[in-house]
């Protein structure tokens, strides 16, 4: 059975959203600003996983 998904992690995936959707647009990144997309990816990955179970 899904569980529901609390206001924080709605709070929370919205905000990796915007910040993944604007790093994803910009060109010519920083190393740092690479690690940043890769683990807010990897972050809504898991919480995608923590709310299925």
């Amino acid at each position: 059975m899904k569980k529901s998904i609390s206001s924080v992690e709605y709070a929370e995936l919205s905000g990796l959203g915007i910040a993944l959707l604007s790093l994803s647009q910009k060109e010519n990144k920083t190393d740092q600003e690479v690690i940043v997309e890769n683990w807010i990816t990897q972050r809504m990955a898991q919480l995608k996983i923590e709310t299925s179970n």
